[in-house]
Formats: structure tokens, C-alpha cells, sequence
């Protein structure tokens, strides 16, 4: 019988950065520079999925990132490969950006699942 794992919702802060790109005016999407252990994943530049390293249910990832078996990078690639994904862990505008306009936000995203590692992701 197929796990199903129940994805919940964690409401973050987030900073939004406008970025004047040649076609429109957009903004990146980002955590704190003082977030560490924390990335936020996105698919085609919107925000899907929040990891946290210290978070206790996703301890095992933790443990994998911890002993140098896997990093954030190598996870999202491999999730990519698997499931024909275009995840990513930042957005990609080329633009001019203006700092002098950053807004303080919060999002709801999901909690990153762990059972990607073994069984993909399905939606």
C-alpha cells in the first residue's frame, strides 16, 4: 500500500525586493539573510515548499544534510531528474533590482516532504 504523507502549511517572512525586468516589473521572493538552515523552493519563480533544517519532522533530512551525504542542491536536482521537475532554490529574473523598496511579508507554503527522497513527488 502506497504512504501518503499529509503536506501542512507553515506561514514565513519574507522579504520582496522589486526587480524591473525588460517586459514588466516583478519581485523576488526571499527569506531573511538571517535565515540559516532555511530555504524556500520554487517552481517557475513561485514559492512551493519551505525547508528547515532544525525543523523536528524533518529531522532524517537533517541527519542526511548534517553527515554530507546530501545538500540542498544535490536534493533539489536529483528531485528534478526523477520527476521531471523544474524546482529551484532561487528565482531567475534578469533585471534591475531596487533595494531601496524592499516589503516585509509573510506567504503560506507547504512544508517540504520528506518522502521525496524515496518516493518522488506527486503533485
Amino acid at each position: 500500500m502506497e504512504k501518503i504523507e499529509k503536506l501542512s502549511k507553515v506561514e514565513i517572512g519574507i522579504e520582496r525586493i522589486p526587480i524591473y525586468t525588460f517586459f514588466a516589473k516583478k519581485e523576488i521572493i526571499k527569506l531573511s539573510d538571517f535565515s540559516y538552515g532555511e530555504w524556500l523552493v520554487f517552481n517557475f519563480n513561485e514559492p512551493v515548499y519551505f525547508i528547515n533544517a532544525f525543523d523536528p519532522e524533518q529531522y532524517e533530512l537533517n541527519k542526511l544534510i548534517e553527515s554530507g551525504v546530501l545538500t540542498i542542491e544535490k536534493l533539489i536536482k536529483k528531485i528534478n531528474a526523477k520527476n521531471s521537475k523544474s524546482y529551484s532554490l532561487k528565482q531567475n529574473f534578469i533585471g534591475i533590482t531596487n533595494y531601496k523598496r524592499i516589503e516585509y511579508d509573510k506567504i503560506e507554503v507547504y512544508k517540504f516532504p520528506f518522502t521525496v527522497l524515496t518516493d518522488g513527488i506527486d503533485n
